[in-house]
């Protein structure tokens, strides 16, 4: 596939036989599964470890695009979009802020001076936003929104073959046909919440997840990762199985997200933790679930422990690639 690139200064459009993004490692594996199917590189960086040396580090002749996010879907964490920004117009690149998991409250929280950080539109170098609406826009699945600071940006998503037999096509998606009404679901939603709505939902979530951060660090041996300042919060441990607490924490009904390098797990917050009784229950089965990591801190042998202790000790990670293979094989075959 070839690749169009236009630089931001608006000089003379390129053409590139291959292409570069640049994304951080904890960035949603989308952005990997994309670059792997559109002769696409993708110059993964840690952004725990000298980030913005290591970003500048790894561009070359063929970056066209960096990829930041607020927040990152493994911690919760806002990348420093405000750094990024200046790096991408010092570069002449694009700069993809992704806002997919919990970015979408970001703003109404901004409103109410709630959140310092820049990561939108304000920022010259920003230049495009993804958001998942089907979340904290309670609309149906399927009716993510990417936003582009104009209408030149927004071109080179489209696709469009005048000499087709079939006729003239154009598409401004890569996944063509899509239910008109999922489009009227999500526009229904938008407009029965409003402004007012999803302030008061933010809000609501924001004051929950500073009290269950604040409530968290006083467990002795447990660390929340970094300073999250949306609705998932990340937790590690050096005294302790992390994977221990969090299989306890799912036998107790609590639904989270295991993570890996580091060993760790995250809770994403909704409506449903709002409920006075879940409030106390989270912080309550959390103690009681680290507890029982010192007590029993051998028994990994069941759960998410034994799955992702397993797969940490493996030294070959393509077996674990096989096993996951076999997996989808499993759910696509009769």
């Amino acid at each position: 596939m070839d690749m169009m690139e236009s630089s931001m200064a608006g000089e003379e459009t390129r053409l590139l036989k291959k292409h570069d993004t640049i994304p951080s490692s904890n960035m949603h594996q989308k952005y990997m599964n994309t670059s792997s199917g559109c002769n696409s590189g993708s110059n993964s960086t840690n952004m725990n470890e000298e980030p913005f040396l290591s970003f500048e580090k790894n561009i070359n002749c063929n970056t066209i695009c960096v990829v930041g996010s607020a927040p990152n879907f493994s911690y919760g964490i806002i990348d420093d979009i405000e750094k990024l920004s200046e790096i991408t117009i010092k570069h002449k690149l694009y700069l993809h802020v992704d806002c997919c998991l919990g970015g979408f409250i970001l703003p109404f929280l901004k409103k109410e001076k709630l959140l310092k950080e820049k990561f939108d539109f304000e920022l010259e170098g920003v230049t495009s936003i993804s958001v998942d609406t089907h979340k904290y826009g309670y609309t149906p699945k399927g009716s993510s929104i990417i936003l582009y600071r104009n209408s030149d940006v927004r071109k080179y998503q489209y696709y469009i073959n005048t000499e087709w037999d079939g006729g003239i096509y154009a598409t401004p998606t890569i996944s063509g046909s899509k239910s008109g009404a999922i489009i009227a679901c999500t526009w229904t939603s938008l407009m029965y919440h409003g402004i007012s709505g999803y302030t008061k939902i933010a809000k609501k979530l924001d004051l929950l997840r500073s009290l269950y951060v604040c409530e968290s660090k006083k467990i002795d041996g447990l660390d929340v990762i970094g300073n999250p300042k949306s609705t998932v919060i990340a937790y590690r441990s050096d005294k302790f199985d992390i994977y221990l607490v969090s299989s306890k924490m799912i036998e107790k009904g609590w639904n989270l997200n295991i993570l890996q390098n580091p060993k760790s797990f995250h809770l994403c917050l909704t409506n449903l933790h709002l409920i006075n009784q879940a409030k106390n229950d989270f912080i309550n089965d959390l103690k009681e679930s680290v507890q029982y990591a010192k007590i029993q801190p051998n028994d990994n042998s069941k759960g998410t422990a034994a799955i992702y202790g397993m797969a940490k000790n493996v030294p070959d990670k393509s077996i674990v690639k096989e096993v996951a293979t076999a997996y989808l094989d499993s759910l696509t075959e009769k």
